[in-house]
């Protein structure tokens, strides 16, 4: 993607205080919010974000174009299309961070505080997650 297209998708969505890296993604200086803009998808690669991250009520199925890594205190993606938390932000410190109202099936790609993370069924959904690790590596075991 253009740096051009960078800067007016960044003025579209209102993003400010960034910065286009090499490869394309942006750091961002500033909270991100992209909530209730119809998004199937996450316009931008973002790397680092120095603040929040919300894209509530939007058509998102992946987090894929997330931020990286952030140092914020929430991040939130309620009421989307997710399935799983593949692509989620490393997040520091004590972010919260709230995925409610998507149809998950699976935490796989949570990386953070659980007790910090709020989503619907997620006492089933970390009992599911600790049985597929368990049987990956019964599986590895058996095989390698």
């Amino acid at each position: 993607m253009s740096r051009y297209k960078i800067h007016n998708i960044c003025k579209k969505y209102e993003i400010k205080n960034y910065t286009i890296n090499s490869d394309g993604s942006i750091d961002v200086h500033d909270s991100v919010y992209l909530n209730g803009r119809n998004l199937t998808e996450i316009p931008l690669q973002f790397n680092y974000v120095w603040g929040n991250f919300s894209c509530n009520n939007n058509k998102l199925t992946t987090l894929k174009g997330c931020p990286k890594r952030l140092i914020g205190q929430y991040f939130q993606c309620q009421d989307n299309q997710l399935t799983d938390l593949e692509y989620f932000p490393v997040v520091e410190g004590y972010t919260r961070s709230s995925v409610g109202e998507n149809p998950l099936k699976s935490i796989s790609g949570y990386n953070g505080n659980i007790d910090l993370l709020s989503c619907e069924n997620k006492d089933r959904l970390m009992r599911k997650h600790k049985l597929n690790n368990i049987l990956l590596k019964l599986w590895y075991l058996k095989y390698f």
